[in-house]
């Protein structure tokens, strides 16, 4: 009994000083690495090239959409926590490559930013992203144009409604206020 308890134990103690070297011969070899967002990580020579012609307004619209919690409390602060995680990769590769007016959101998990054809490109092909959408103006209706009917039932918004101060713009103003 004791001859057979040494000798599994000596190749156990055999074994476990293999380990190392394996280990080792493994780790030697770089495995490939990959961003949080599952995307090959940015060179330094890519950020470069994707510094030049930052010219593209977009809006950057992350896959993950938590749910929208109520106005305060602990799942307003975790769904908070989660949007900001979320964006941080992507933020961090907008300062990489020089993106301009980099802006995030908290209501809709997205990154608004001027980027290059290129980084747009990029961040489109981003697993985490859903969508690359052109950051432009909207023009609703002029609100200073009288109603074309007397009917109220085609009104849009109905009269009972009230219109809290401020929600539209003044008549002749545009309705986006940026640059």
């Amino acid at each position: 009994m004791r001859v057979f308890g040494r000798g599994v134990l000596a190749g156990s103690l055999a074994l476990l000083s293999l380990s190392p070297l394996t280990t080792s011969v493994a780790s030697a070899a770089p495995a490939p690495v990959t961003a949080p967002s599952g995307q090959a990580p940015l060179s330094a020579a890519q950020a470069a090239a994707l510094s030049i012609n930052v010219t593209d307004h977009v809006i950057i619209v992350m896959r993950a959409q938590p749910t929208a919690p109520d106005v305060a409390g602990p799942q307003a602060a975790a769904r908070a926590h989660s949007v900001t995680e979320t964006e941080a990769p992507v933020v961090s590769e907008l300062q990489r490559t020089a993106a301009r007016n980099v802006h995030t959101y908290s209501l809709v998990d997205a990154v608004s930013a001027t980027v290059s054809p290129g980084e747009a490109g990029r961040l489109a092909a981003n697993p985490s992203v859903s969508e690359v959408i052109a950051d432009s103006r909207v023009r609703g209706p002029d609100v200073a144009a009288p109603a074309t009917s007397s009917d109220p039932s085609s009104d849009p918004v109905p009269s009972s409604l009230p219109i809290p101060p401020g929600a539209c713009p003044a008549p002749g103003q545009p309705a986006y206020i940026g640059e």
